[in-house]
């Protein structure tokens, strides 16, 4: 069998080897394709549904010029963007605070108003079971030991009410004086108690006292208190002088004074007064 011969052609630096035939050209552009080729632009209001890698397409809504990179529609025509209203890495990690795990809004909003280390101010705060021990509550108060007080404003009980026959006093409601500027209407008996579901005894230690004054108008007929009661039950009070008054004083204001000691469970010693003001 003949020997193969080889022919050679010089390409300006290397011998390229010659073969046989014409290479398959399939697939390849030629010089004069490549020449006259205009991409092309697809054109419509919504994107290609199967873009491929490098295919143009032009926007009829917002008049701009896509292409697409594979993965992304990117723009390529139209206004230049401002960049300067966007965040750096940089320039966010020092306009932002950084995000803290598991603090929602809500707790973010309770810093408004902080303007310094936050732990130093919540040392410096009271906390409940140290303020409970230590101050006294808002509601009923206990006070011990000597009290130095300048002055006190006292809340009365003002009723354009007529007294006679059984007469309320709830202390929880009728502050420490109540004062009827109506003319009493018949003689009455006083009930004191704390309210329609509280009673006296409940509110009141052995030991504990409580002094109340009840103001009553008379007209020219004088009425008066003929009884008192504590939580309903009836009561012998110690009157001042150790009489007890039979009638009232006309065309006055009659003042009864009125302390309740609590000696036992429901037993209460009481200790009243009647005073004339004209």
């Amino acid at each position: 069998m003949p020997v193969a011969k080889k022919a050679y052609v010089s390409d300006g630096n290397n011998w390229l080897p010659l073969v046989s035939g014409l290479p398959n050209m399939a697939g390849y552009a030629t010089t004069e394709y490549v020449d006259n080729y205009t991409p092309s632009i697809s054109v419509s209001a919504n994107p290609p549904a199967a873009p491929e890698q490098g295919e143009f397409w032009f926007d009829l809504d917002t008049n701009e010029l896509f292409m697409y990179d594979s993965v992304y529609w990117i723009e390529i025509s139209g206004t230049a963007i401002d960049l300067s209203q966007y965040l750096t890495t940089s320039s966010a990690s020092t306009v932002y605070q950084q995000k803290v795990t598991n603090v929602d809004n809500t707790e973010i909003g309770y810093l408004d108003g902080v303007t310094s280390g936050i732990q130093s101010q919540i040392n410096s705060k009271l906390n409940l079971s140290t303020a409970s021990t230590t101050y006294l509550t808002i509601s009923n108060p206990v006070i011990s030991g000597v009290t130095s007080i300048n002055a006190i404003e006292e809340s009365i009980t003002l009723a354009a009410t007529s007294a006679s026959g059984m007469v309320i006093y709830d202390v929880l409601s009728n502050n420490g004086v109540t004062y009827y500027t109506s003319n009493a209407s018949a003689n009455w008996t006083l009930n004191i108690r704390g309210n329609s579901g509280t009673t006296l005894n409940s509110m009141l230690s052995t030991g504990q006292s409580l002094t109340i004054a009840f103001a009553v108008t008379n007209g020219a007929t004088a009425y008066y208190q003929t009884a008192l009661q504590v939580d309903g039950s009836s009561i012998t009070p110690k009157w001042q002088s150790g009489n007890s008054p039979t009638t009232g004083n006309a065309n006055s204001i009659d003042i009864y004074s009125i302390t309740i000691i609590k000696t036992g469970n429901a037993a209460f010693t009481v200790w009243e007064s009647q005073t004339k003001f004209a």
